[in-house]
């Protein structure tokens, strides 16, 4: 497993924990594509499926050590899925290990601003203008004690 491989890995497992922490959400990670080939060719539109009693969501995690994130890192079935579901969300973690590490939640229609306004690829400033910033807790606030994670507060309870 390479490096890259190895941090998504890393963030997706801290997405799966922040989901574990959202009371009453049933949670199921979604096998990626690539070890799933031996079984069936289908493209997976996300990384995670979950359900509470106010709806069923899914959510694409997505990371990048640069201070933007390319169009290249997305794949058109993720956004395509993200762009014409409702509940369906893109996370995204801007994470270079040094002086960057921030975190963003978005949904469809600040998909299609990005998808209207950038070419080639997204600054981090502007993710910050358009998507809500998650909070990355270490595992010592983790109240079920588990790892590190990602905080969606109150996203995904009834306004």
């Amino acid at each position: 497993m390479s490096v890259h491989t190895r941090r998504g890995y890393v963030f997706e497992k801290e997405v799966h924990e922040g989901l574990d922490l959202i009371k009453g959400m049933m949670v199921f990670k979604v096998p990626d594509s690539k070890s799933m080939r031996q079984i069936t060719p289908v493209k997976a539109p996300s990384d995670f499926i979950f359900a509470n009693i106010y709806g069923m969501y899914t959510i694409e995690a997505k990371q990048t050590k640069l201070a933007r994130i390319p169009w290249s890192n997305f794949r058109q079935h993720q956004i395509d899925w993200v762009l014409h579901t409702p509940g369906a969300y893109f996370v995204i973690n801007f994470n270079n290990r040094n002086d960057v590490n921030r975190v963003f939640f978005l949904t469809g229609n600040d998909m299609k601003y990005l998808i209207g306004n950038f070419e080639k690829s997204v600054p981090m400033e502007e993710m910050a203008k358009v998507g809500v910033e998650l909070e990355r807790k270490t595992a010592r606030f983790n109240t079920s004690g588990g790892g590190a994670f990602v905080d969606f507060g109150k996203l995904f309870e009834p306004v």
